[in-house]
């Protein structure tokens, strides 16, 4: 059955994500409790009705089954979904394969990024998807806003009525308005989740060759400029080097529609970080100037130890999401901005 009443639509999905925290699948609690990789993704919506509009599908569907792909040096999870009901969209298959970034196949191990959970086998899930069609990686499907669109399903019957449709989305995005605008109030500096040890001033940083002599020296200057904006910003500071052995890597391939434009995975000990990975997601994306250095500034904003922030009022590089800090218009930050730096003091001292 297929809803044609968006109202109806919305009061699903914004059911569904209002039960989040009852089913365990809490991604602000998952975040707090875990810290796997970190992305900037590629696209986010301020509201349901936003991205349920730019959805391909909307559907309701278990994980039957899932399939490990390698692409270059990442593992991703294809989920296989197979659908119970279509809520919006059509497609001519009862099966979907969605693509999640993370997992461990021909002994390489990827962490899921931390605000998208694998989803699990046996599940079932609604899920607001985007079609892609490759010609190296095949057909699948991503879910919006990265994790944004998902949400574990519950078979508890909807009984509340469509006419309370838009005042639960409403109140769902002023809650979180609310709340943001409250730790803004009693947090002004980007916060940390992991730090470098106390006795570490120098973060030896690795930017791959292969990034100027795969895509242009334009871009690999972008990245090494993006290295640069984070040095002597606290007691701590990146320092290049073209050795072996390092503390921060910086990789750029093309990994396919992921959902993502960078990624920052962690090694640490308690919560010291003892190695970064950033890896860079050139799909040839051309927008703006700057654009991988914004990028690449944000994932090593994450490899300095900062987290996302989400709560600042004024302009920041680690706001969640590409379009957030930029879009090659109206956003046009790329580069640590007061609160990034105040972060960093905060922590590590001037």
């Amino acid at each position: 059955m297929k809803y044609t009443k968006k109202i109806a639509l919305c009061l699903i999905f914004a059911l569904f994500i209002n039960a989040l925290s009852i089913s365990g699948f809490d991604v602000q609690e998952q975040s707090k409790m875990e810290w796997l990789s970190q992305a900037t993704w590629s696209e986010m919506y301020s509201s349901n009705d936003e991205m349920l509009s730019a959805a391909d599908i909307v559907v309701i569907g278990e994980v039957v089954s899932q399939t490990l792909q390698q692409r270059h040096d990442l593992i991703f999870t294809l989920q296989n979904i197979e659908i119970t009901e279509i809520l919006e969209g059509s497609t001519d298959s009862s099966m979907v394969s969605v693509l999640q970034t993370g997992g461990n196949f021909n002994g390489i191990y990827t962490p899921p990024i931390s605000e998208a959970p694998l989803l699990d086998i046996g599940d079932t899930y609604v899920l607001a998807l985007s079609y892609v069609e490759s010609d190296v990686y095949g057909e699948y499907y991503i879910i919006m806003g990265g994790y944004q669109g998902v949400a574990k399903f519950d078979s508890t019957p909807l009984e509340e009525s469509a006419a309370n449709a838009i005042s639960i989305l409403d109140d769902n995005f002023i809650s979180l308005k609310d709340n943001r605008s409250s730790l803004r109030a009693a947090n002004t500096t980007t916060p940390m989740l992991l730090w470098w040890a106390a006795n570490k001033t120098t973060i030896t940083c690795y930017i791959s060759p292969s990034i100027s002599t795969n895509y242009g020296s334009t871009i690999s200057s972008q990245v090494t400029a993006a290295m640069n904006s984070w040095r002597n910003k606290c007691s701590k500071s990146f320092q290049s080097t073209t050795g072996v052995t390092f503390d921060v890597g910086v990789f750029m391939n093309n990994y396919g529609v992921t959902g993502w434009d960078g990624m920052m995975t962690p090694n640490y000990i308690g919560n010291e970080i003892t190695y970064a990975g950033v890896s860079l997601n050139n799909l040839g994306q051309a927008i703006g100037s700057n654009y991988w250095q914004a990028v690449a500034c944000h994932e090593l904003g994450h490899a300095m130890g900062l987290d996302h922030n989400e709560w600042v009022s004024s302009s920041s590089i680690m706001t969640n999401g590409t379009p957030s800090y930029y879009n090659g218009t109206t956003k046009l930050t790329y580069t640590p901005q007061t609160d990034d730096i105040n972060g960093l003091i905060a922590n590590y001292g001037s």
